[in-house]
């Protein structure tokens, strides 16, 4: 059985849209929430990700830093569109 999933980041203005998702993928979600509750407050240490020999980790990293450097400093979402779809493409070469 699959469903369409929408929500909101909890103290943000952002929406998120998950498709088909099947009752497996519920699971793995409420998991995830419930890690994300036990972290709550705590900072994460990114240096492992971004220092990864690993191309695909490494930039997936980064681009969440730059993510959440543009949501802290209130960059309008028209604008973080726009620099995700640059850095897409610059990094689909």
């Amino acid at each position: 059985m699959t469903k369409q999933t929408t929500g909101e980041f909890k103290g943000s203005d952002l929406k998120f849209e998950i498709p088909n998702r099947s009752t497996q993928d519920e699971e793995a979600m409420k998991l995830i929430a419930k890690a994300a509750e036990c972290l709550k407050g705590e900072e994460i240490n990114m240096r492992p990700l971004i220092e990864s020999p690993i191309k695909e980790i490494r930039i997936s990293a980064l681009f969440m830093q730059l993510q959440k450097f543009l949501l802290d400093n209130k960059v309008i979402e028209e604008e973080r569109k726009v620099l995700a779809s640059m850095l897409n493409a610059y990094y689909k070469k």
